[in-house]
């Protein structure tokens, strides 16, 4: 039995009820009326345990529950109450047997299928097990929450405004199972309404007026007091919970965010270790140079030049051109040699095979053909036509060209060709040099070059500098940044939109730390499948693309973790100041 004295309610700076006084027996129908607003709602959310602002000698069974810790009092909601709300809340990502067994596991109470179809016999619900809540009409999902009350065992059955959107038929089946609750199952029942139909089935009216509790038929009944269960819930149900609502959205969600956290991994840790040395060896390996030739392979003429260099006006941009020469050392010829020029950094110290002395800014080189056909003779002094006598400082490698050629600067050529009444930059030229300091050069030609004309390189590097641009890129971490930005954002609007569940789940005894262990492991599901698709993803990609990458692979574990546990914090974070913000009794209304 329920025994409420000196009851004092209030909602906000609302007075609601002062000095108020209750009784609710077993095996009765106890009827609650009175206006709208006057407090019976909030009466209800007080014998429910569910509202915060109130003040009475509350006895349930003898037990002065508003004398006992709140996990206490959670574990007589989880066992001993049901309630029906009038908006009829159900779990809508459940079916109809799942959520019937989930309120049985919840007592910790295990229920055959053959019982539970005797208890929506008794309700009148003809429906197969596995309905779609959200299919149900109004007065399917009442009856549904009061097996789910039975299935729990429940002590006390609490009915708000059961009949207000039922048609007659509905409504005599509801009056009927509430008779039956309190007389057959022995149930301490109490209903909330405006309706006059349960004037003739209830054996204890009492009204709310002018904040003060009337007991307008009081009857004789036998003071009954039972044990309390007091199960433990059991963690296994909640998580069970957690994962049939939220394994397809987690999965989903943590596909996309693996995939983003990868691309951030990547980015920070080639950016910060890699990214500057792979962007010089690229450079090097083209000799920090790009042709630009025209798509028809005729000449770049003279105003083409000169327009080319206008908009490229912040590079260093070289007419291209070649002389046919031959060479003269210890008076042995050779013929057909090609002169080029080379610009600066175009050689590097990597690029020589063999060399003598000390190079300088106009050092002369000569391929490796030409090494091959003298030999050591290479380095004495020697003769090129129209030249001076001149000293080779160093062979290229075989593979920095395969052809007879001897490289001079840039300069002495240019010179040499206008000692014969030739000037660069004014003669057609079959392609142009453009001197490239990093791969935003390259790229930044690449986009803005005419279509007239083709940007290319001695070898193609458009696979390696997209992805040094892009995993070197500060704006992935930007990108990321953002993303957890947006995903804080849409976790507030989830926990919101989830904010009848929460209620739903306070009201069936799930406590504050229950619910924070289940958001931990909801978001578990999340950020496991996050990480695991984030580190599978960044180890393909470094062995398809940077396989030097794979030493920092204990290193992307830690990024990942760290962002991980950066997700479970705000996340967290955020749940735990909305339980604290909101009650159940502010959720439900």
């Amino acid at each position: 039995m329920i025994s409420l004295t000196d009851i004092n309610l209030s909602f906000g700076e609302h007075r609601l009820i002062e000095s108020g006084k209750l009784n609710i027996p077993y095996s009765q129908v106890t009827l609650l009326q009175g206006e709208s607003g006057c407090g019976k709602t909030t009466l209800l959310m007080s014998i429910a345990l569910l509202h915060t602002q109130m003040s009475m000698n509350y006895n349930f069974d003898e037990l002065n529950v508003l004398k006992i810790d709140k996990k206490e009092q959670c574990l007589i909601r989880q066992n001993d109450i049901s309630i029906i709300f009038q908006e009829n809340y159900l779990f809508e990502h459940l079916t109809l047997i799942e959520n019937i067994q989930f309120h049985a596991d919840l007592a910790g109470n295990k229920m055959s299928e053959d019982e539970i179809r005797k208890y929506l016999d008794f309700v009148k619900l003809d429906l197969d097990f596995h309905t779609n809540i959200k299919s149900m009409s109004g007065g399917e999902k009442q009856r549904l929450a009061v097996v789910c009350g039975i299935v729990k065992n429940a002590k006390l059955f609490i009915f708000d405004e059961p009949t207000a959107y039922l048609d007659e038929d509905n409504k005599k089946i509801i009056l009927s199972i509430i008779q039956q609750l309190a007389y057959d199952f022995n149930k301490m029942v109490i209903v909330a309404s405006h309706d006059d139909s349960f004037l003739n089935i209830a054996d204890q009216i009492y009204t709310i007026i002018d904040l003060k509790v009337i007991p307008l038929k009081e009857s004789q009944y036998q003071i009954t007091n039972l044990e309390f269960k007091g199960k433990v819930l059991d963690k296994k149900v909640l998580r069970k919970y957690v994962y049939k609502k939220n394994k397809r959205s987690s999965l989903i969600l943590g596909i996309f965010l693996g995939v983003l956290l990868a691309g951030f991994t990547l980015s920070l840790i080639y950016g910060h270790f890699y990214q500057k040395e792979d962007e010089l060896m690229l450079l090097s390996n083209i000799h920090y140079q790009g042709q630009i030739v025209r798509k028809d392979n005729k000449y770049i003429n003279v105003t083409e030049q000169a327009r080319i260099k206008q908009q490229f006006n912040s590079y260093q941009i070289y007419p291209y051109t070649t002389i046919q020469c031959h060479l003269l050392i210890d008076n042995i010829y050779l013929n057909n040699v090609e002169m080029k020029a080379y610009y600066p950094q175009s050689i590097q110290e990597s690029d020589i095979l063999l060399k003598n002395n000390h190079m300088t800014n106009s050092s002369i080189y000569v391929s490796y053909e030409i090494y091959h056909y003298y030999k050591e003779r290479i380095f004495k002094t020697f003769n090129i036509e129209d030249f001076e006598k001149v000293d080779v400082k160093g062979v290229l490698k075989p593979n920095y060209d395969q052809e007879k050629s001897i490289y001079v600067p840039y300069n002495m050529l240019k010179d040499k060709l206008a000692n014969k009444g030739v000037e660069l930059g004014n003669v057609p030229v079959i392609k142009m040099i453009v001197e490239l300091n990093s791969l935003e050069d390259y790229h930044d030609i690449l986009k803005n070059l005419s279509n007239s004309y083709i940007f290319t390189t001695s070898l193609d590097i458009s696979t390696q500098s997209q992805f040094i641009q892009v995993f070197g890129s500060i704006y992935l971490v930007f990108i990321w940044i953002f993303m957890i930005v947006i995903l804080s954002i849409y976790k507030i609007y989830n926990v919101i939109g989830d904010k009848r569940n929460i209620a739903l789940l306070q009201t069936l005894g799930v406590n504050h730390s229950q619910l924070v262990n289940m958001k931990i492991f909801e978001e578990s599901i999340l950020l496991l499948t996050m990480s695991l698709i984030a580190f599978s993803l960044s180890t393909v990609l470094t062995l398809l693309f940077a396989s030097q990458l794979l030493e920092m692979l204990p290193i992307f574990i830690v990024v990942i973790l760290i962002n991980a546990a950066i997700l479970l914090i705000i996340n967290l974070i955020i749940y735990i100041l909305f339980l604290k913000r909101y009650t159940p009794e502010i959720l439900l209304k």
